[in-house]
């Protein structure tokens, strides 16, 4: 599926991509086989200069910027959400084939996202990185804004541009991530969906989440609230030491955390001036977000043991 999928990405990158660019053709296919296969894992490495910005003043170079898009989009969808739409698509009338629950509740989030994320920078960058652009221009780059900040970190916008109510959507973004056994970081969108499922079952006295006519394991909320509450304590720690060590601006240090464990890349310009404390703390930031903290502390404490007995229930106070 991945090999599939990168051969006609790179298939199309190449016939999209702006002529005045690279005129040898060798060159031209390396860089298209390279820019699809950094754009469906999320990578974010490019090998333009400033990454896609300045692309997109043509028809075929806003073409070319819309194939990174949709290359990020299936990446971060996931595997099994892929194949089961891969498998829907060839064979629409088999009843053995409906999407699963999680692949419908991946596929709800994302659009969620997505329109989210283009409406919000639309509104937010108007008169500001999107000032002179016309408005064809402006949705591609609200919508490849709220796609890159999934955990792609391509950007077709300086980054150190936007505006502070931006930097902290971003931030947002960057957290959720992409979705479940897929190739973006973040916290993932399914966990984002059942924790706000969870607080409106308590906001409306039910026992049970719910979705698609379906009771969500209660193992499944324990995980999600679990793997929030441990990357939201992990971006604080981490934007707390970036604060005593490092000369630059709350929000930038913000950004940067965020990004990295988000496994994003994108930056507001202070990554290479980062100390080689700071440095480091990313790199353990982006391990984190990578492999997953569940994964980290299972991996490092010791197996649980067994418990026989079991104490009285005690009602605690909280909130």
């Amino acid at each position: 599926v991945t090999f599939s999928i990168e051969i006609l990405g790179a298939g199309f990158l190449y016939l999209t991509m702006p002529e005045h660019l690279y005129a040898n053709t060798t060159e031209r296919i390396f860089i298209a086989v390279f820019e699809s296969i950094s754009a469906f894992c999320n990578a974010g490495f490019s090998l333009h200069t400033g990454s896609l910005m300045g692309l997109m003043d043509s028809t075929r170079g806003g073409l070319y910027v819309g194939g990174h898009m949709i290359l990020i989009m299936l990446g971060g969808l996931g595997f099994p959400v892929v194949i089961q739409l891969a498998a829907r698509a060839a064979r629409p009338h088999n009843p053995y084939d409906r999407l699963s629950v999680s692949t419908r509740m991946v596929l709800l989030m994302n659009v969620i996202l997505w329109a989210g994320g283009m409406l919000v920078f639309l509104v937010l960058e108007h008169g500001r990185t999107l000032h002179n652009v016309g408005w064809s221009d402006q949705l591609l780059h609200s919508l490849f804004f709220a796609v890159t900040t999934r955990t792609a970190g391509f950007n077709t916008l300086p980054v150190d541009s936007l505006g502070m109510a931006t930097a902290f959507i971003a931030c947002f973004f960057m957290w959720v991530g992409a979705s479940p056994q897929s190739t973006g970081g973040g916290i993932k969108t399914t966990t984002f969906a059942i924790s706000i499922l969870h607080i409106y079952n308590q906001l409306t006295g039910r026992t049970h989440v719910e979705v698609f006519r379906r009771t969500v394991a209660p193992r499944s909320v324990s995980v999600a609230f679990a793997a929030i509450v441990l990357s939201l304590l992990v971006i604080f720690a981490g934007v707390f030491a970036l604060v005593l060590i490092e000369p630059f601006g709350f929000m930038d240090l913000a950004f940067e955390v965020v990004s990295a464990f988000g496994t994003v890349g994108l930056s507001r310009g202070i990554t290479a001036e980062l100390s080689s404390g700071g440095k480091l703390i990313i790199c353990l930031l982006m391990f984190c977000g990578r492999v997953g903290l569940l994964t980290v502390l299972t991996a490092i404490t010791p197996k649980p043991r067994p418990v026989e007995y079991r104490y009285p229930e005690a009602e605690i106070l909280v909130g």
